[in-house]
């Protein structure tokens, strides 16, 4: 006989209860596996184990009562019993089908399911069992066969034997067998006991393929099996099903999310899982808060490890060596040093071994610091611990350390303290230093100037190979780089050369970088100018650093050069490259080649970082090109760049300038919603826009949250914006509302605020008032400027005949030029030869920008006084001045007037020009073209409901004229309807009497 089968430990969630009692009953086979509690059948004194299978009623009797621990002693479950000796014996037995057969044999011809059941579920002997499981298949027909195939995978399970299962599983389906809940998720949970989680993956789909769903149990294997192979995705979407079901799963699955969460750097995720973990009462055991802790301390999350400990020891768990090693990585990273200092005490109070790793931990948070007293009681400890021994690591922190601290806090009287402290490190090393041990040393050095030293130190113990020597220079070099020390780096090069140790690529790599970094551009050129007299061809990486250098001096053909060299070389260019391309091009005005190279940099694999897209961003906003800024933030986003301050202002900006209000309102609105403060600069950017747009309630509440931000308060250009927006609504009294908050809050009225309240009065008809701004504008000392003077000129248009006296001494006041033309106007003053002359050298003198809506109010004026002759005048002079320009245009289809930049009673004068100049031509036998055009544009005045071309629609009907508007603002006639509306006698009289209109819209320039 052979020895008896170790009994295996299955696992808990699918494990049985033999020392429980319960009934086996066919048409409820599931609490086989899964009811915890069960119901106990009555059973007859068995003589055999042939008769225990002749009871078959079954009633419930409550598990602590009497009763029930008398029937748990005769149930077929005690160790007692017929049925688990006979389990016991083919566990025992020679795993051959005549051995189990003479020992079932005892059961006779008439077996039962349920004893077959039983007997299998209670093996544990994968050889027997497959063995006994045949047999039972010879001797009974069972109802229920995938109960037994069940009982049967869970032996295999226990010893995890997984092939074994996967095998009887294919014998199961050749059977017809089809497989259940229970069967899938016992191949699940032997998949994850084995380690094996892809398999367990495999299976879940298989399970779906069948038509089986999950269960909390399924659940709980499948969650771990995904985060073990690192399948976030599937993980936590089963994880979400599990909250929306309300399943409970177990500490394992949450334990396994918390690390998946911690190696995807998911930080937040693995505290959220905890907190889900206690919400749904699964209570963590010490590998949770162990993995927990790990995570954060790879966060250097100091403070969540601190309540995380405190938790635990709560939860009366003892820390372990991985507790203690999560929370020293956690303060060791986060820099707390009495934290660290306290663990690592309370680690050797309890006699446990700290590693080389976590004494390293120790040493960089020292040297960072500056514990050094601490520091050397720790380095003595590692080297007596017996378990480890300092290495190249613990040198170059203590180093660090010695060489930062030492330097601050000695006075430099004493005799160079820190390099006697270096060198009695760099002596602990003993005289047999490997060239590599020297190289790694050097490399984790912080000080450069400390580096050299200990150089120095290495050169004089060491016979350096000519190609270490280069390489250990390189790597001081580099510290330099690093500190943008270029002087010390060119006198270190200096040192190199008189060793003899000829530079490489490397070595002048970092030299260009040094100068690039140091804000020397110049300097990175003439290095990169020197390589050719050494041997030194450039490769990727100088090429990388000189298009950056060249880049930032201007020199944008040396730039392209080597740019292209690079494309065609297919060396790898750094991405502050091409952001220092964009930059150059940003510059220089071309703008699409700063987009090309940013498609280029795609097509080539580099990923633009957040630096890059800001230059874009700036590249954007000098070019005015919202919707190209708009693509390049959905980029940016898509590739998981976060925007800061400074992509926010600059497309704040370009949606402002652009007046992209949708846009502009929806970077602010995400703007509060990230908790970005906003600066005045950009408030009044937003209120500017709204005023230019009339968004009055959107202006308001921006207002609002400026006074409420905590973080900046409304300026003078705040208070202006927002009377500029009133005023151009005519809404008089909010106007006057927001002067009195600007006087009260400490500004003056600026001329914008000034001019703003002239229009916002003149549009009310209101006089008196505006010549009341005008003496406030006297007794504030403020000079008036063109601006001012063409909206006093503007309201001079809107005002009634017996009120012009008022504002024309006010206009002589601000502008004696412009008040001698305003007199020519109003009747006051005769002489034609003198009008032209006077305004002549008015319109020379004023600013560029005021010239043309200047003359457009002269004009106006012109026409609401009905002295047509003087309109055509300033037209006239406006053409010589070239003030108006491409008015008119003739090509052999088609002649065309252009009148949208003009205001209403200047486009009607030039109106009037054209049909004259038809009319001559026709006179003068000159045929017209097919067609005549008159181009109004579409868009609206901003003091004004109204636009050029719905005041051009009326007007052309009161002439009779038969031009039909073809589009927005296009009206056109053909030449034959011209021709006979021009003979027509109503034409005469319409363009007679069209002289006498008057404006009943506010006539400044659109």
């Amino acid at each position: 006989m052979a020895q008896p089968y170790p009994l295996c430990c299955s696992v808990s969630s699918f494990s049985f209860h033999p020392h429980k009692p319960f009934t086996i009953i066919t048409s409820h086979y599931k609490t086989l596996l899964h009811t915890p509690r069960f119901a106990l059948q009555p059973v007859n004194t068995l003589q055999d184990a042939k008769s225990s299978s002749s009871s078959t009623a079954s009633i419930w009797v409550n598990p602590k009562s009497p009763r029930a621990k008398d029937l748990q002693k005769n149930s077929p479950h005690a160790p007692s019993s017929p049925l688990t000796k006979l389990a016991k014996s083919l566990d025992s037995c020679n795993p051959t089908h005549e051995h189990v057969s003479e020992i079932l044999s005892v059961l006779g011809y008439n077996i039962s399911e349920r004893d077959a059941v039983f007997i299998l579920n209670t093996m544990v002997n994968p050889d027997t069992v497959l063995i006994a499981l045949k047999y039972f298949h010879q001797k009974i027909n069972p109802a229920k066969h995938v109960v037994i195939y069940n009982v049967t995978l869970k032996v295999l399970r226990g010893v995890k034997d997984f092939d074994g299962a996967e095998k009887l599983f294919d014998e199961m389906l050749q059977r017809g067998v089809h497989p259940n809940l229970i069967t899938f998720s016992t191949i699940i949970s032997a998949a994850a006991m084995c380690s094996l989680p892809n398999k367990a993956m495999e299976w879940f789909d298989k399970m779906l393929s069948f038509g089986v769903e999950p269960d909390e149990n399924v659940a709980s294997f499948m969650i771990h099996a995904y985060a073990r192979s690192g399948n976030a995705d599937m993980a936590l979407k089963l994880y979400d099903r599990v909250k929306a079901e309300k399943w409970s799963i177990d500490t394992v699955a949450f334990s396994a999310l918390i690390k998946m969460c911690g190696m995807l750097e998911n930080f937040d995720d693995c505290l959220s899982v905890y907190n889900d973990m206690k919400v749904l009462g699964a209570k963590p055991n010490i590998v949770t808060y162990n993995t927990l802790l790990y995570a954060m301390g790879r966060a250097k999350r100091a403070s969540d490890s601190k309540a995380i400990y405190e938790e635990m020891i709560n939860s009366g768990f003892s820390p372990s060596w991985p507790t203690y090693a999560a929370l020293l990585q956690a303060y060791c990273k986060a820099r707390c040093r009495d934290d660290s200092l306290r663990v690592y005490k309370e680690m050797k109070e309890k006699g446990m071994d700290v590693d080389l790793f976590l004494y390293n931990l120790l040493f960089d948070m020292c040297a960072d610091v500056g514990c050094m007293d601490e520091a050397v009681e720790i380095f003595e400890d590692m080297k007596s611990s017996g378990t480890c021994q300092p290495d190249n690591f613990t040198y170059s922190c203590l180093i660090n350390m010695y060489s930062s601290h030492l330097k601050l806090s000695m006075s430099s009287e004493s005799s160079n303290p820190w390099e006697q402290q270096v060198t009695t490190i760099l002596m602990d090393l003993g005289d047999m230093i490997s060239e590599g041990n020297a190289i790694f040393i050097l490399n984790r050095l912080v000080d450069p100037n400390t580096a050299s030293f200990v150089l120095r130190y290495f050169q004089n113990k060491i016979n350096f190979t000519i190609n270490k020597e280069v390489i250990i220079y390189n790597v001081v070099l580099n510290l330099f780089r690093k500190s943008r020390d270029f002087e010390g780096a060119e006198k270190l090069f200096g040192e190199m050369l008189q060793r003899g140790v000829k530079p490489n690529n490397i070595t002048f790599s970092t030299m260009v970088n040094c100068a690039s970094v140091s804000g020397l551009p110049n300097k990175a050129v003439e290095w990169f100018e020197r390589m050719s007299g050494y041997g030194c061809e450039p490769d990727g990486v100088t090429c990388s650093a000189m298009i950056y250098a060249y880049a930032r001096t201007n020199n944008v053909k040396m730039a392209l050069d080597l740019y292209n060299r690079a494309k065609a070389e297919k060396w790898s260019l750094e991405v502050v490259t091409f952001s220092a391309l964009i930059k150059m091009y940003s510059m220089a005005g071309s703008y699409d080649k700063c987009l090309k190279i940013y498609q280029e940099m795609k097509v080539l694999g580099v990923k633009p970082n957040l630096a890059t897209y800001n230059t874009l961003f700036g590249a954007m906003l000098r070019a005015k090109k919202h919707r190209q800024a708009k693509a390049i933030y959905e980029e940016m986003k898509s590739n998981g760049v976060s925007p800061d301050f400074i992509t926010y202002a600059s497309l704040l900006e370009v949606y402002t300038r652009t007046q992209s209000s949708e846009d502009a309102l929806h970077i602010y609105k995400e703007m509060k919603g990230n908790g970005m403060d906003m600066t005045a600069d950009l408030y009044n950017k937003l209120l500017a826009m709204c005023a230019d747009l009339g968004y009055i309630d959107k202006a308001v509440k921006i207002f609002y949250d400026m006074r409420s931000s905590g973080t900046c308060q409304p300026d003078s250009w705040t208070f202006s914006s927002l009377i500029t927006m009133y005023s151009r609504s005519g809404k008089v009294s909010e106007a006057e509302g927001i002067l009195n908050e600007m006087i009260q809050s400490g500004f003056q009225p600026t001329i914008f605020v000034l001019t703003s309240l002239i229009q916002c009065y003149g549009k009310a008809k209101r006089t008196d008032d505006v010549v009341k701004i005008f003496k406030q504008l006297q007794e504030l000392g403020i000079v008036p400027n063109d601006h001012f003077c063409c909206s006093l000129l503007n309201v001079l248009t809107q005002t009634p005949k017996e009120e012009l006296g008022k504002l024309t001494d006010c206009v002589e006041k601000a502008n004696a030029k412009l008040g001698t033309v305003v007199r020519y106007l109003v009747g006051e003053q005769e002489n034609d030869g003198d009008f032209r002359k006077e305004t002549l050298e008015l319109l020379s003198s004023i600013d560029v920008e005021v010239k043309k809506p200047l003359c457009n109010c002269l004009i106006d004026l012109c026409v609401n006084l009905n002295v047509p002759k003087r309109a055509c005048d300033l037209l006239d002079l406006g053409l010589m001045l070239e003030i108006y320009t491409n008015i008119q245009s003739r090509s052999q289809t088609q002649w065309s007037l252009h009148l949208k930049e003009l205001s209403v009673g200047a486009a009607m004068t030039a109106l009037h020009v054209w049909i004259n100049d038809l009319s001559k031509a026709l006179e003068s036998g000159e045929d017209l073209p097919p067609l005549l055009r008159i181009n109004t544009g579409e868009g609206k005045h901003k003091y004004s409901d109204k636009g050029l071309a719905s005041v051009f629609e009326s007007y052309l009907k009161e002439l009779n004229a038969p031009f039909h508007e073809a589009k927005a603002g296009w009206f056109l006639v053909t030449k034959a309807a011209f021709k006979s509306w021009l003979e027509s006698k109503d034409s005469t009289k319409s363009i007679v009497g069209s002289s006498s209109l008057v404006l009943g819209v506010p006539v400044v320039a659109l």
